[in-house]
């Protein structure tokens, strides 16, 4: 059962906002299945033109780059400022971090039964969940000092990628972006350089919504509301979206 939110006690805009990245999400996860883990299913068929522009698109480094900024960067800030105000960050960070455990049991299971590389090693909830548990010492410091922290990270984060790991065994360093030979993670969200931007979320936080409430009015309207409900239940909705994305394929190429 989904739990009841109350619409017109949040801060409508923060909704508006990850909404919208849950739909980029979930178009973008649609290609990916399409073109990387259904590929060899489609090619051949009457949707192997399909399955060939989604391996190109989600190949393309312009594209990764959108879909970057367009959905994860989304959850990211806005789950930083959220944290600004929320009482309880550290308990629902703790939580998520069990919640990412059980993904990564789960997706590993499911990579061996469909033999692809599905697995989620470090994603997006185990980069919020990391992100939620450490936010108390965030908010601890003044907002002068967020912003060059901020970058601090994000320029650590591009110098890590570019340093090459060749021993396996040092695998677990990818979590803090280092290019670990071997290292493949169905849904990918290094610590650096991306806690960057949890960051730039606590720091508009404490200059936008030192009073919680919504800024931006229009996104209050009603037509908006059923974007606004996809960003109030973002985390149930990415919990869920993906398994059945692969499960409506896997049943589609049996039948093509």
């Amino acid at each position: 059962m989904l739990k009841k939110v109350n619409f017109n006690s949040r801060i409508a805009e923060l909704d508006f906002f990850k909404g919208f990245a849950v739909i980029f999400m979930i178009l973008n996860h649609l290609i990916y299945d399409i073109g990387h883990i259904f590929y060899d299913e489609f090619s051949g068929t009457a949707f192997d033109r399909i399955a060939a522009l989604c391996s190109t698109a989600h190949g393309d480094d312009t594209f990764r780059l959108l879909t970057y900024a367009l959905c994860a960067e989304i959850f990211v800030i806005s789950s930083g400022i959220v944290s600004t105000f929320a009482k309880h960050t550290v308990r629902e960070g703790a939580v998520l971090a069990v919640l990412a455990a059980c993904i990564t049991g789960v997706t590993l299971i499911t990579s061996r039964v469909i033999d692809a590389n599905t697995t989620i090693w470090f994603g997006i909830f185990h980069l919020l969940a990391l992100c939620m548990l450490v936010s108390p010492l965030l908010k601890k410091l003044p907002v002068a000092a967020l912003l060059p922290l901020a970058v601090a990270v994000f320029a650590l984060g591009l110098y890590f990628e570019t340093i090459v790991v060749y021993d396996r065994s040092l695998s677990f360093l990818a979590i803090f972006n280092f290019r670990c030979v071997g290292f493949v993670s169905s849904d990918y969200y290094p610590i650096l350089p991306h806690t960057a931007f949890y960051i730039l979320g606590v720091f508009i936080g404490k200059v936008l919504y030192r009073s919680p409430s919504t800024k931006l009015k229009f996104t209050n309207n009603k037509l908006f509301k059923p974007i606004r409900f996809l960003g109030a239940y973002s985390f149930e909705v990415y919990v869920v979206h993906q398994p059945i994305l692969i499960a409506i394929l896997f049943i589609v190429t049996r039948f093509i």
